[in-house]
């Protein structure tokens, strides 16, 4: 005796036709809002920042929650750089190694007075004190 298969009948709508479709009327959302603002724009111009905010929002949903993201994660260094403590200067580097700008101030030509130096203090005199 022969068995006969019956075949179910594919699925009426596949992942790929239904992503297909929320991508057409994505689109279709997006135009729409995008026509929209234009036109409350030219007719009303006070209404005009407010449709472009709400296209804005339909243009790009994630915005929202990438400004959330950002906002908490700013929150959560603070809060990290908070339970650190207070904050304290310390010298960068090894103790014994002296920067930059010490090292030009303890330099041997600025220890003697140079000879414009000799001749300004004396022509201003023992006005200032040394």
């Amino acid at each position: 005796m022969l068995l006969a298969t019956v075949r179910e009948p594919p699925p009426v709508g596949s992942i790929r036709e239904s992503v297909l479709l929320m991508l057409i009327i994505q689109k279709d959302r997006i135009e729409h809002a995008a026509t929209r603002m234009l036109t409350q724009s030219q007719i009303n111009p006070e209404a005009g920042p407010k449709s472009y905010d709400e296209y804005v929002k339909i243009r790009y949903p994630y915005l929202e929650t990438a400004k959330k993201r950002e906002h908490d994660d700013a929150i959560a260094r603070l809060n990290a750089e908070v339970k650190k403590g207070p904050m304290v200067i310390r010298p960068m580097g090894e103790p014994n190694i002296k920067s930059k700008l010490h090292k030009k101030i303890q330099r041997s030509d600025l220890e003697k007075p140079s000879d414009v130096s000799s001749r300004l203090m004396k022509k201003i005199g023992r006005s200032l004190p040394l």
